[in-house]
């Protein structure tokens, strides 16, 4: 029978190391993580392993690349139009579990916060922008490394959601 100190500690412990999720229904505690959807030919498949990795990192460099943010924060009807566009069409949808600094990003003197990133890519077509989100409603980035774009197509070919010789 545990005392009252011995309830208090557990408690204090359980809540320090953040398993208050945790509960005899699900013993294992909820631990988010990264996740990364690509939309192709009206289908959302999700990667996982080494794949989900690779890609993750890859869309990241074409951000910290980019040398240009168009349009500042404020973006304008054409931008939006496209981006309305890019959410239809085939693209990578990165969701960070927790938000992401990017130092750089567009030549920006404040680190670029990302919460999700949006590639617009398919196996034919490198993209010309980056959407970062949120940032009213999002952050489009160009003029990028092309060369990355390649190590993420590689890596769609490998999970099979590309055909193989795209590009």
């Amino acid at each position: 029978m545990l005392t009252s100190i011995h309830r208090w500690a557990v408690f204090l412990i359980a809540g320090a190391l953040g398993t208050a999720e945790v509960t005899a229904a699900n013993p294992q505690p909820a631990v988010a993580s990264d996740s990364v959807t690509v939309l192709f030919q009206g289908k959302r498949h999700i990667l996982t392993g080494k794949q989900a990795e690779v890609v993750r990192e890859a869309a990241l460099d074409l951000l910290r690349t980019s040398c240009e943010e168009i349009g500042g924060v404020d973006n304008d009807a054409d931008d939006q139009q496209r981006y309305e566009r890019a959410k239809k069409r085939s693209h990578i949808l990165i969701t960070f579990a927790k938000h992401v600094e990017v130092p750089k990003a567009g030549n920006n003197r404040t680190p670029v916060r990302v919460e999700s990133l949006m590639v617009p890519f398919s196996p034919d077509l490198d993209p010309e922008t980056v959407y970062v989100l949120p940032g009213k409603p999002f952050r489009p980035f160009t003029r990028f490394i092309p060369e990355i774009c390649d190590t993420i197509r590689e890596s769609l070919v490998k999970a099979g959601i590309y055909p193989a010789g795209s590009k």
